[in-house]
């Protein structure tokens, strides 16, 4: 999980019953989780880290941890277009964000999952992802809805759409993808203060928080 550059830790966590755990045979749930710019030196698990983080230690500790993995490109999209369909983001023709895949005659990780019979759900955290780009391309679900003063979901409102569907999922097989980016810009948690106070001719107009990168619709009446 040693990652360079502005890098995507992946984790990719198995989730089988007693039942059919038999040696050689397919995993009953597979759950893909990548986070978006966290670095491998601030995760324990991986090597000597800067931050504690327990529930990574601890999935680190139950299986196998990738030290001399590195990320395809610096660029979320492309990144995860290579995690994806297993390929170089040159032989996808794919290096930055917005750029839209074309289809490929390439099968991605979705629709090999979804041919099996698995069912097939992502939930990701940033526009840079968003469907129509064609990271979707096998997912019976793809949850990239926004709000409308932002292009960005933080880890609990992402949890809130991932969670209920894992829960439903459970009794059946399943491939589930859920990317986080809260180590990503902006740098601002969900209780960050507002930083900067509206007035105009006198009035106070509104407070709003200049590092969450949010939309703000700020009605004026003007004199003449």
């Amino acid at each position: 999980m040693r990652l360079r550059s502005k890098a995507i830790l992946c984790l990719a966590a198995v989730l089988a019953s007693s039942a059919g755990c038999r040696r050689g045979s397919p995993p009953a749930r597979v759950l893909l989780v990548t986070l978006d710019t966290l670095r491998a030196d601030h995760v324990e698990g991986a090597g000597p880290a800067k931050a504690e983080t327990p529930s990574l230690k601890a999935l680190a500790g139950r299986g196998v941890a990738f030290r001399e993995a590195y990320a395809e490109t610096p660029v979320t999209f492309p990144s995860h277009l290579s995690l994806m369909y297993g390929r170089t983001a040159h032989t996808l023709g794919n290096y930055n964000n917005g750029q839209i895949l074309p289809p490929p005659p390439l099968t991605s990780l979705a629709e090999e999952f979804r041919a099996a019979g698995y069912d097939t759900a992502a939930f990701v955290s940033l526009g840079v992802l968003n469907r129509r780009f064609g990271l979707a391309r096998g997912f019976d679900l793809y949850e990239d809805e926004f709000p409308d003063d932002r292009w960005y979901l933080d880890a609990s409102e992402v949890n809130a759409r991932a969670l209920p569907w894992l829960d439903r999922a459970a009794a059946g097989k399943f491939f589930a993808w859920i990317h986080y980016s809260d180590p990503h810009d902006p740098y601002a948690p969900p209780d960050t203060p507002d930083d900067l106070d509206l007035v105009l001719n006198g009035g106070p107009i509104g407070s709003y928080s200049l590092a969450k990168y949010t939309t703000v619709d700020v009605p004026l009446a003007l004199r003449r």
